[in-house]
């Protein structure tokens, strides 16, 4: 259970000048707490009758503090103690919003910068402008079995991008993952996004590893700093890809089934109805991903077609 108290629906956030009216809370991350909101419109927007636009807020909120953060009537944070820590947490947490500008400099495709960082009601918030899709997490349903193959290959290419940078994502979800809308003649595209977990691999030794337990794999939630790798994020990738077909989060018999290389599951599954070769594909996924052990699974995203 998430102690954590969230900004409540219809409250207005008032962040750079700007006005954010909080539609409803869309994800608890380690650090924070996301939020669907409506920008108010500019003038200019206003005057030629622009529909107020969509933005995904994310809210420096640790759940490791939760017990020491009260929440005022209006917005503010209150930390009754451990500032240290907070204000360590709150560094980390800015600092992804950084990592997250320098990775859409390298990667564009899979990637977009923050449109702000506002500091206020003593916390601060990372504002993204949705203009042209969605978050995953509001979306699985829309989505057929050629589509979702497309988001699966898009996420890994994003994920390759990271790796290729010696870097670990280590919160791969789909509440962390936006889906731009397609164009006539396109693919589906995804966007990471929530960077603040971003570790160098050289880095995790000592780093602060993070982790949201229903998506990553056992050596992240411990942590065995030993065993975490591309690997980890592998797993995330798989976790992604079961919870994209069946709407689920992934189990401990779901874990057995795949050690023991049963797939009957895939048959339940109404978006593959009939689609052999697709079911030999997902298996081959889950099977490179799933692993307990992290020496079991894909060390890297080639690994998948090999």
């Amino acid at each position: 259970m998430d102690l954590r108290y969230p900004v409540k629906e219809g409250r207005v956030l008032h962040l750079n000048n700007i006005n954010y009216k909080i539609d409803k809370v869309i994800g608890y991350g380690g650090s924070c707490i996301a939020y669907s909101s409506q920008r108010e419109p500019s003038k200019y927007e206003r005057s030629i009758g622009m529909p107020p636009i969509p933005s995904i807020i994310k809210e420096f909120y640790p759940a490791e503090l939760a017990n020491s953060i009260t929440r005022e009537k209006n917005n503010l944070i209150v930390l009754s103690d451990k500032q240290e820590t907070y204000d360590s947490l709150r560094k980390n947490f800015e600092q992804g919003a950084v990592k997250q500008a320098l990775f859409f400099i390298e990667d564009s495709d899979h990637s977009f910068a923050p449109s702000r960082i506002a500091a206020a009601n003593n916390t601060v918030y990372s504002v993204v402008e949705a203009v042209n899709g969605h978050l995953l997490s509001e979306i699985r349903e829309e989505l057929n079995a050629h589509e979702i193959s497309q988001v699966l290959l898009s996420l890994c290419y994003a994920v390759k991008g990271l790796h290729q940078n010696d870097k670990l994502h280590l919160d791969i979800k789909p509440s962390n993952i936006f889906l731009f809308n397609k164009g006539s003649f396109e693919t589906c595209r995804i966007a990471l996004f929530d960077f603040d977990t971003v570790t160098p691999v050289n880095e995790i030794e000592t780093a602060f590893i993070p982790f949201s337990e229903d998506w990553c794999p056992s050596e992240q939630i411990v942590p065995h700093r030993k065993q975490i790798s591309f690997a980890t994020d592998i797993y995330a990738i798989g976790a992604v890809a079961y919870w994209l077909l069946s709407g689920e989060k992934v189990n401990k018999e779901l874990l057995d089934s795949i050690i023991r290389e049963r797939f009957d599951f895939l048959n339940e599954f109404e978006v593959l109805r009939g689609m052999k070769n697709a079911k030999e594909d997902i298996s081959k996924l889950l099977y490179c991903t799933l692993k307990r052990n992290p020496t079991k699974r894909a060390q890297k995203i080639d690994d998948f077609n090999e």
